[in-house]
C-alpha cells in the first residue's frame, strides 16, 4: 500500500511539472548511430558511403567512438604522420579505418575513444565460454545451467522470428522495434554469461563503456555529439541517455539515407507502443531507481492522467532482478487505424519461457495529438499487471 501511494503521488507531481529537460543556454545535443563493421563493405542500404553521407549531415562537433583509450594515441599518431590504420583491432571496423578518420581531417571533428575492451577480457571471454560450454576433452562446468541457457536461446529465436524486419535498412536498424528485439536476443547470453565471464560480460562490458560515454559527455558538454558503436549495443547506451534531463537525444532518422521520408502512421505508432512500453518497463523494473521518476513523466506526458493513469499503481518492483525473466517480451503489434488519426493497438505479453497460450493481452487506442510527447494520446488502456 505504502508502494502505492509512493507512485501515485509522484506520478502527480511529474505529470504536473514542467517540461523534464532543462532549459540550458545550449543543451548537449547528442546521436547515437548503429554501425554494423565489417558488413558495411557488402550492404547496399548501410554502405560506407551511406555511413560517411550520413556523418556529414549530422556535422558532429565531437565522436565518441568504439576504439579502447589506451589504443587510441598510437591510432591517432601513425593516422596523422600516414594516413594509415596499423592496429588489429581497429582495421577490423572499416567505419574508422575508411570513414571517421578521413571524415574527422574533412570536418575538424573532435574523436574520443570510448570502447572499454581489452585483448586480456576477449581471451578471459574466450575461455569462460569454453568452460560453460565444455571442449577440449573437459564437460561443462554447469551441464544444468548449460541446458537451460540452450532453452532460452531457442525461446528467444522463435520470438525474435515473429519480429521480422529488413535489419539492413538504416532506417530499421535505428528504430525502437530493431533495439527492441536486439536487447531481446542478448538477454539469454547476458543472464547465464555476464557473471562467469567477468569485465568482458555482456552488462558488464556495456556498463564499462557507458562510463566512458558519460565520461566524455560531460567533458564537451553544450556541443553536439554523435556516438558510433556496433548496433547491438545501441539498446544499452539509449535505454540510460534518453531519461537524461541534460541531453538532447537526436532523432537520427533525418540523416539516414532516405530519412527524409517522413514516418507513415503506421511506423509512427509503433514507434510510440516501443516508447511507451519501455517507459512502463522502467517503472515496473526500476522503481526507486534513476529512471523511474523521467519514466513516469513519460506517461504522464501521453495520456490524460485523470482517466488513464490508474493502470500504473497496479506496477511492481521486479522480484527477481533478472532483465531476462522479467522483461516485458511484446509479441508483433497490430495496429488498425479507426477513422483518421484514430488506432486501435493490440499485442501480447510473453514473460521469458512461457507459451503464446499464457500470454497477457494490452490493448489501446490511441490518438494522434501534437502536444503528446511521442505525438500520441493513449486511451482505454488495457495493461496487465
Amino acid at each position: 500500500m505504502v508502494w502505492l501511494l509512493h507512485l501515485s503521488l509522484l506520478f502527480a507531481t511529474q505529470f504536473q511539472a514542467p517540461e523534464l529537460a532543462r532549459q540550458t543556454e545550449k543543451a548537449t545535443e547528442v546521436v547515437v548511430l548503429g554501425t554494423i563493421h565489417g558488413a558495411h563493405r557488402e550492404s547496399k542500404s548501410w554502405s560506407l558511403d551511406a555511413l560517411r553521407e550520413t556523418i556529414r549531415k549530422i556535422q558532429p562537433e565531437v565522436v565518441l567512438c568504439e576504439i579502447p583509450p589506451d589504443r587510441w594515441p598510437a591510432v591517432l599518431k601513425r593516422w596523422q604522420e600516414a594516413a594509415v590504420v596499423e592496429d588489429e583491432r581497429v582495421q577490423r571496423f572499416p567505419e574508422y579505418t575508411e570513414v571517421l578518420l578521413p571524415l574527422m581531417d574533412e570536418m575538424g571533428f573532435l574523436v574520443e575513444p570510448c570502447a572499454a575492451w581489452t585483448a586480456e577480457m576477449a581471451a578471459e571471454r574466450k575461455a569462460a565460454i569454453q568452460r560453460f560450454e565444455g571442449g577440449g576433452g573437459q564437460p561443462p562446468e554447469d551441464s544444468e545451467a548449460l541446458q537451460a541457457y540452450r532453452a532460452a536461446i531457442r525461446w528467444t529465436s522463435e520470438w525474435a522470428a515473429q519480429l521480422s524486419m529488413d535489419a539492413e535498412d538504416p532506417l530499421v536498424l535505428h528504430s525502437r522495434l530493431y533495439d527492441f528485439r536486439s536487447k531481446g536476443e542478448r538477454l539469454p547470453y547476458e543472464h547465464w554469461l555476464n557473471d562467469r565471464i567477468g569485465e568482458g560480460g555482456w552488462r558488464n562490458i556495456n556498463q564499462a563503456h557507458y562510463s566512458l560515454l558519460e565520461t566524455a559527455l560531460a567533458k564537451h558538454a553544450g556541443k553536439r555529439i554523435l556516438i558510433t558503436f556496433g548496433a547491438g549495443h545501441k539498446y544499452w547506451f539509449l535505454e540510460r541517455l534518453r531519461w537524461r534531463p541534460d541531453l538532447n537525444l537526436m532523432d537520427p532518422r533525418p540523416f539516414l539515407p532516405g530519412g527524409e521520408r517522413p514516418r507513415s502512421k503506421e511506423e509512427a505508432v509503433l514507434e510510440e507502443v516501443y516508447a511507451f512500453n519501455e517507459a512502463v518497463w522502467r517503472c515496473f523494473y526500476d522503481a526507486g531507481h534513476e529512471f523511474l521518476r523521467p519514466a513516469l513523466a513519460r506517461i504522464g506526458r501521453s495520456m490524460n492522467p485523470r482517466d488513464e493513469f490508474g493502470f500504473v499503481n497496479g506496477l511492481r518492483p521486479s522480484p527477481r532482478g533478472s532483465t531476462f525473466w522479467d522483461q516485458q517480451w511484446l509479441g508483433p503489434v497490430i495496429a488498425e487505424q479507426e477513422e483518421e488519426g484514430v488506432w486501435e493497438v493490440r499485442f501480447s505479453i510473453l514473460r521469458a519461457m512461457q507459451s503464446a497460450n499464457e500470454a497477457r493481452k494490452v490493448s489501446a487506442t490511441l490518438v494522434q495529438d501534437s502536444t503528446m510527447t511521442g505525438g500520441f494520446r493513449w486511451n482505454k488502456i488495457q495493461w496487465p499487471r
